[in-house]
């Protein structure tokens, strides 16, 4: 389903989960594209935030 279907708020949801944005950089590469830096260091980001939350939830609901 293309992004641009989905409601706003579906899309922004999806915009921040990891397998959307691994997707959209699987399909540039098939499509011959590289992967920018600076686009690199937003998945790096967003792959310290999940793991953060990950690391710590488990003390919130002890």
């Amino acid at each position: 389903m293309l992004q641009q279907a989905l409601p706003g708020w579906l899309r922004t949801t999806g915009d921040g989960l990891p397998l959307t944005r691994a997707a959209d950089a699987a399909r540039r590469l098939a499509d011959g594209g590289v992967i920018a830096w600076a686009r690199g260091g937003a998945e790096w980001a967003v792959a310290v935030g999940y793991a953060l939350l990950t690391a710590g939830l488990p003390t919130v609901f002890e």
